[in-house]
């Protein structure tokens, strides 16, 4: 059983970490800048550092997007810091997306055949995978071998690549996104009843994401039989009800199944669903209430680092989408809704 200890330390630390985050009433100000002013703008804010550090080789867009990326990694890092030593467990299973997400790419790249250099730009070496580790496995020969020389931590996808009979891209990605959901679920099974909480956030990340799949391949034109294959079926069956009767239902059925679901209110408030983009952000705001909850849960555990980091997570995404916009050319009044108010 792992133990969730107290660290008042660390909450003072967060407490003052979590003062720093951009106020959303900033954000119509940074849709009214430029690039070049959005850039000066967040190199007075805590994001200083690696603004003036990426600023010597980088500028415009990939200034903002290099800054972004390296002040996260700094974060985590400050966090793992400053917190006891039993915390670490927490942050790195929350953070295991983004070694499945790095992992993804780093097998797309090997059999694409895509330079080294080129698939370093777009990695977000933020979990256990940092950017050193990225290039040892840029550099195996082919992808039996990266899986063979994956860290500690990972090495038990082993077993689910070994067990894939047809190791085409789209079934080695499926057992990375199983074997992920997987890894958090035997990690929740470890926790104690004061992270029922925890365990709470971590399933409804995975049903959120299971929506979001669903209504994508649906949107695709894909048959419920292949749509089923890429969800992930948990032990909650509740959840499971849903999906099946989803599944199951036409397409004319399945507004009135989500009325009655227990995300009836998401669903209630959406005005179309011709875009998933409204949808995909008030998923995220439900979770970020859930987040939010850790704050009111004995604020001196490592709920206040979960709290704090799927807050900061929200605010580079912020960020990152007014940036991208600017970028493009896009309207801001189309990124305003788009936005996840922490």
């Amino acid at each position: 059983m792992i133990q969730m200890v107290e660290s008042p330390y660390a909450y003072v630390r967060i407490t003052v970490m979590r003062s720093l985050l951009i106020p959303s009433a900033q954000y119509p100000k940074l849709m009214k800048m430029g690039l070049s002013e959005i850039s000066h703008y967040l190199g007075e804010t805590q994001y200083r550092k690696e603004v003036t550090e990426m600023g010597l080789t980088y500028s415009g867009i990939a200034l903002i997007e290099k800054a972004l990326l390296q002040n996260f990694i700094h974060t985590i890092m400050k966090l793992k810091r400053i917190s006891p030593e039993s915390f670490t467990p927490f942050i790195d299973h929350y953070l295991l997306k983004y070694d499945i997400l790095n992992l993804k790419t780093i097998i797309r790249a090997k059999m694409a055949h895509i330079p080294t250099e080129e698939t370093m730009r777009i990695l977000q070496p933020a979990g256990i995978i940092r950017e050193d580790m990225a290039k040892s496995l840029l550099g195996m020969g082919d992808v039996d071998e990266i899986i063979k020389s994956l860290p500690d931590t990972l090495k038990r996808y082993g077993k689910y690549y070994a067990s894939l009979k047809n190791k085409s891209l789209f079934e080695i990605e499926n057992s990375l996104d199983r074997f992920c959901y997987d890894e958090l679920l035997s990690f929740t099974s470890c926790v104690p009843i004061q992270g029922e909480h925890y365990k709470q956030f971590l399933l409804t990340s995975i049903h959120i994401s299971n929506l979001l799949t669903f209504f994508r391949l649906k949107k695709a034109g894909m048959s419920s039989s292949q749509i089923q294959e890429r969800l992930f079926f948990t032990k909650d069956d509740i959840e499971n009800m849903l999906y099946r009767r989803l599944l199951r239902a036409s397409d004319e059925a399945i507004p009135e199944i989500l009325a009655t679901s227990h995300y009836r209110h998401i669903f209630k408030n959406l005005p179309t669903m011709k875009s998933l983009i409204p949808l995909e952000i008030q998923l995220y705001n439900h979770l970020m209430k859930k987040a939010l909850r850790f704050q009111h849960q004995n604020p001196l555990s490592v709920y206040s680092i979960l709290s704090f980091l799927f807050a900061k997570e929200m605010e580079i995404a912020n960020i990152r989408k007014i940036v991208q916009a600017k970028h493009l050319g896009v309207a801001m009044e189309k990124v305003e809704p788009q936005l996840v108010i922490i």
